[in-house]
């Protein structure tokens, strides 16, 4: 009865052609690595609580025995089931949930979401790397400490040497419906870097704002996802092609603004920047339209405080009908009026009209 109840444990956790009754189980050593928007420095406190958190985002990769490769694919599988894995890591959180008072959140897709509590919660997404990948990035780590020693609790934390020398393709994501998929999360984070550092960090501010914009004008989760709203202001900095003022976040949220109404328009969609697909394929037709919508009124809106408000005081109330309590009350912050801004576009010399020759009498 134990064998057997052994070998059903197995059949939950490892893919079939892994089973025996008597193998063991591959050795579990799992890293992290934390990503998303904490990783991209685009963090925001939640505008509406409790139906916002704010989200951590950590990756947890394990290295297991990669025994098999299907036909079509040129990625191997792990020995690991991807809902084995989901099940393993939630069996070991439960009762550390329970003594800290957590929810454990066991429905997400792609990830293990633990409720920390009503402020923020974490996302943990499971990845799997091969065996002989993880032992040489071990090794590595141990001659650079001039030992011979392989440490089992290296981490990439330690190094981003040794998280920048995974092999991509091999780098595979756990989902509890399609299984296991190639899913490298480095290539979004270099993505955004590399914008950074050719626009400046300037870039990351707007990018906030725009968050900030969407959590106040829709309080229940809605699909403007982040990572939709961060390539819309990459497309806008790359059209404006670094005419932007660094020291004016104002005149740089107002010309991604400009822009953001035809990017949530174009039916073509919103390409994601790191694979062959689209971000925004799943808005409806009223999606759309209620997004276009509201990034008109974010335009006009924008354009009124920086250009039409009479007083400091007064741009700063347009500026929190948009963005809500969250933006700073207290007008010295602003510190140019809204004459000083229309005086700063230089004037247009137009040329005199031509008057014809008359005579009289």
């Amino acid at each position: 009865m134990g064998a057997d109840r052994e070998f059903a444990d197995k059949q939950l956790v490892l893919e079939h052609a892994f089973l025996k009754a008597n193998q063991t189980l591959p050795t579990l050593r799992p890293k992290f690595r934390g990503q998303g928007s904490a990783t991209y420095h685009t963090l925001n406190d939640p505008a509406h609580r409790p139906q916002q958190q704010v989200d951590f985002d950590d990756g947890m990769f394990l290295p297991v025995s990669f025994l098999t490769k299907p036909a079509n694919s040129y990625a191997p599988t792990p020995a690991l089931a991807s809902s084995g894995y989901f099940r393993v890591v939630e069996a070991i959180l439960a009762p550390l949930c329970k003594t800290k008072g957590w929810t454990l959140v066991t429905d997400k897709p792609s990830c293990v979401r633990v409720v920390l509590d009503s402020y923020s919660h974490l996302d943990i997404a499971l990845y799997a790397i091969p065996d002989a990948q993880f032992a040489a990035l071990a090794e590595t780590a141990a001659a650079r400490r001039g030992t011979t020693m392989v440490s089992e609790s290296v981490d990439f934390a330690d190094s981003e040497e040794l998280y920048k020398r995974l092999s991509g393709d091999q780098i595979m994501l756990a989902h509890r419906v399609e299984g296991w998929i190639v899913s490298d999360p480095r290539k979004l984070e270099d993505w955004f870097n590399t914008a950074v550092n050719e626009h400046g960090y300037q870039l990351r501010r707007v990018c906030r704002y725009l968050k900030a914009w969407r959590d106040f004008t829709w309080k229940e989760p809605c699909r403007l996802t982040s990572i939709t709203l961060m390539k819309c202001v990459v497309d806008a900095y790359d059209d404006v092609k670094g005419s932007v003022n660094q020291s004016r976040d104002d005149a740089a949220l107002l010309e991604v603004a400009r822009r953001l109404p035809g990017y949530f328009r174009d039916t073509a969609g919103i390409r994601n920047p790191v694979i062959d697909a689209v971000l925004n394929d799943n808005w409806t037709d009223e999606d759309r339209r209620k997004y276009v919508a509201a990034a008109e009124a974010l335009e006009r809106g924008v354009a009124a405080a920086l250009r039409e408000s009479p007083t400091e005081q007064k741009s700063l109330d347009r500026l929190e009908f948009l963005f809500g309590p969250r933006v700073p009350d207290d007008a010295s912050l602003i510190v140019q009026s809204a004459e000083a801004a229309v005086k700063q576009f230089a004037p247009v010399r137009v040329p005199a009209p031509q008057v014809p020759r008359t005579t009289s009498g």
